[in-house]
């Protein structure tokens, strides 16, 4: 048996420019993020029957990996070669779609971490068992990329890279998606990172069940819509991208707080010219009590349209914000490092 896990992330300036349709064209696409200590799970198992089951919201019981209906753990398991004998349990910490917080890459990103280590058991580096972070920065990058190309090629899923690069890296990053599809992710460690991880916040705005008649997330055709629009938004996602440039260059080379709280807000406003649904009455009404209990930047996590909104929040006016809010519920976290195996028996066969 092995446990892998992978951290949701925190988007602060950028998203959407690490779309292929954008930077390949366009590119760079620019993103600031972190990981945060918030995760997706994945157990993979021995199964004795030799057959496959995959347990996540449902239970699906199949004869081979080719049968599973779930795409991104079938797609997963294809490439590395694993044709049965395997049970896949999935757990996360928040909801698994739509939360804007990056699950189902996470989820990618944890498999493909699991994958490796059960396919490459005698692999002096992977010997040893038990709580263990094998993965050294090289490899982080090497899973960050295998995960994006399955989850946007293989299964189709209509995002950029910025995901699966903040789980598998993990820490406060700006990562860098040039025309020829290279990545250059580079990590905060500066005298700022403690302000702004104790001055964040998240709510949760309540989204979970909205689905469209077709039985689709709305989050999907957001999604789908924006790859659909990059040419008729470019000069948008430039500015996005411009953003996050400066966003960046204020936070290590000049260690300006209120600069990177603008930079979050000025994400938010232009985020919102990208689609009609990315936010609506409630989100708007949501982001002025935020501020009127003592938010001083605010931006909707994500695709947007619902999921987390992440705050900036002074440490004094945290407790008036959780007053004014207090029907949303709160997501208290802290940044965290990257994917790593949580806890391998060695056993890979009954």
């Amino acid at each position: 048996m092995i446990i892998a896990r992978a951290p949701l992330r925190v988007s602060f300036a950028g998203g959407g420019t690490d779309i292929p349709a954008f930077y390949t064209k366009h590119g760079p696409g620019v993103v600031v993020s972190t990981a945060i200590n918030k995760y997706v799970y994945v157990t993979l198992s021995p199964k004795f029957n030799g057959k496959v089951t995959v347990r996540y919201s449902v239970i699906e019981n199949v004869d081979t990996v080719e049968e599973i209906k779930h795409s991104l753990v079938r797609e997963v398991l294809k490439v590395y070669g694993i044709k049965d004998s395997v049970e896949v349990a999935v757990a996360s910490d928040v909801p698994a779609r739509g939360s804007g917080l990056g699950a189902s890459s996470a989820l990618t990103v944890a498999l493909c971490v699991a994958c490796e280590k059960w396919v490459k058991k005698d692999d002096e580096r992977f010997k040893t068992s038990m709580c263990i972070d094998y993965i050294d920065f090289s490899d982080r990058r090497a899973i960050a990329e295998k995960a994006a190309r399955i989850e946007i090629d293989a299964a189709g899923s209509p995002i950029g890279k910025q995901d699966h690069y903040a789980s598998a890296v993990g820490g406060l990053n700006r990562h860098m998606f040039k025309h020829n599809e290279a990545v250059e992710s580079i990590s905060y460690e500066g005298d700022l990172k403690q302000d702004i991880e104790a001055q964040s916040m998240l709510f949760y705005l309540n989204s979970e069940h909205r689905y469209e008649d077709n039985g689709s997330h709305f989050v999907l055709r957001i999604l789908k819509d924006q790859n659909a629009d990059i040419e008729k938004n470019k000069k948008v996602y430039e500015l996005q991208r411009d953003n996050a440039i400066e966003m960046w260059d204020h936070l290590t080379n000049y260690e300006n707080f209120e600069r990177f709280m603008d930079h979050i807000n000025q994400n938010w406003r232009l985020k919102k010219n990208l689609h009609d649904e990315i936010s609506n009455p409630e989100i708007d009404k949501f982001m002025e009590r935020a501020f009127k209990g003592g938010a001083i930047a605010a931006k909707v996590s994500g695709a947007g349209g619902g999921g987390f909104a992440y705050l900036l929040v002074p440490v004094s006016m945290q407790e008036s914000v959780r007053e004014e809010l207090k029907e949303f519920r709160e997501l208290k976290f802290k940044f965290a490092g990257g994917a790593h195996i949580v806890f391998d028996s060695g056993e890979r066969s009954q």
